[in-house]
């Protein structure tokens, strides 16, 4: 209540549509009260500068001061500044290792979200065969045949293509077109 009444009420909007029942929702508001109230803890610690010289931003290291009353924990390394008194002043914030969950989950939902823009704003157009149904045709005449061919057939152009004396295409054969039924329906 001090701290709202301080700082303000701040909310975290989640909207998410695979949570159903209301013991789901309360695990993941839970979950994320956990993730979000624990990672506003910063320490600045001043160092000697040997024994550091491989700590970069982003590294998790684990912290201990018992005169200020601070417990063995991991922390996450925000900043690291070099001035030229010598000294390493090390920025830290509370770590959770959770906090690689959020931003994966924030990546997914992003990646559903854009998923399910991109199918709102891109309409494939498929061809249609529906104007067949209002079409009205009156049959005149009925023709059933079939097709042979004849010769040898070759894969590509009738032409010689500088492979020996063979040619592409049909060579020497004719096609026979053979008239099975034919019927004037008038």
């Amino acid at each position: 209540m001090t701290s709202i009444q301080k700082i303000g009420r701040k909310t975290l909007e989640e909207v998410d549509s695979s949570l159903i029942t209301q013991q789901d929702v309360d695990e993941k508001a839970g979950k994320l009260l956990r993730i979000h109230g624990t990672l506003d803890k910063k320490i600045k610690v001043r160092v000697i500068p040997t024994g550091h010289e491989q700590l970069r931003a982003g590294d998790i290291i684990q912290f201990e001061s018992k005169q200020e009353n601070v417990g063995l924990d991991n922390y996450i390394v925000l900043d690291i500044t070099h001035p030229i008194s010598g000294f390493v002043t090390i920025e830290m914030g509370k770590y959770s290792k959770k906090l690689e969950d959020v931003f994966a989950e924030l990546l997914l939902q992003s990646q559903s979200n854009s998923n399910k823009l991109r199918a709102l704003s891109f309409n494939e157009k498929s061809s249609s065969v529906d104007f067949l149904e209002k079409v009205k045709l009156k049959e005149m005449a009925l023709l059933i045949r079939t097709r042979a061919s004849t010769g040898s057939f070759h894969l590509g152009f009738a032409a010689t293509l500088n492979t020996n004396t063979n040619t592409f295409g049909f060579a020497g054969g004719s096609i026979a077109l053979t008239t099975l039924l034919e019927e004037d329906l008038l």
